[in-house]
């Protein structure tokens, strides 16, 4: 019984509860075709352009509106040329937007912990079936997001899957730190008051072993 008293005292202390609706993060793997799984849900897809555009296959259930938007990194030598179309599976467009003619507006990315430039984006209602959305740029070498979906969720207990991830995306793509990303996505005070939740437990778990000894 003393075991699990401290046990639970332990994962109480040690393991505090975070719970944040963000944007999800989510890092294209090179895929010839992206699938993307519940478009209602806000989901951030980083990708590179080397050259060749990049698909993303939505397959819909039900008439539902899709928004669709495009971002790119704000940095000095940003590439805002990154366009891409809604295409039907009978080949027929039905959205185009286009990098070239659209005004990229800076804007702080709080799920990412990055500033990106907003390009193009649309909201259109769409009825039941295959839709592909390309993605491409008249350069290469060309890193993109493609923002999907305004719904955002609760990662609960998904933290650690979604700091990795982000992590992933620093390394491959933004070349930043993981631990950067979790400090500007859950914020100073969370990140010290996580600390401090670690030190009390540190010092309860001590007592508690003198005290059941």
């Amino acid at each position: 019984m003393n075991k699990l008293i401290i046990l639970l005292v332990v994962t109480a202390l040690l393991v505090p509860s975070i719970t944040l609706a963000v944007r999800q993060p989510r890092v294209v793997d090179g895929e010839v075709v992206t699938e993307v799984n519940n478009p209602d849900i806000a989901q951030d897809f980083f990708g590179f352009l080397s050259g060749e555009p990049e698909f993303f296959l939505f397959s819909l259930q039900r008439e539902q509106e899709l928004y669709i938007s495009l971002r790119v990194m704000d940095i000095a030598d940003a590439v805002t040329d990154v366009s891409g179309s809604l295409v039907k599976s009978d080949g027929e467009i039905l959205v185009e937007l286009d990098g070239t003619t659209a005004d990229w507006i800076p804007t702080t990315d709080p799920t990412a912990g990055v500033t990106y430039l907003h390009g193009p984006e649309t909201r259109v209602t769409v009825s039941p079936g295959d839709y592909l959305f390309g993605v491409s740029s008249l350069g290469s070498d060309v890193p993109y997001i493609l923002a999907v979906g305004e719904t955002e969720e609760e990662l609960g207990g998904d933290v650690v899957s979604a700091i990795g991830t982000l992590g992933a995306v620093r390394e491959d793509i933004l070349n930043r730190e993981a631990w950067e990303a979790y400090i500007q996505q859950a914020g100073a005070p969370i990140v010290i008051g996580t600390v401090i939740a670690v030190i009390f437990g540190i010092i309860g778990l001590i007592f508690l072993l003198r005290f059941f000894r």
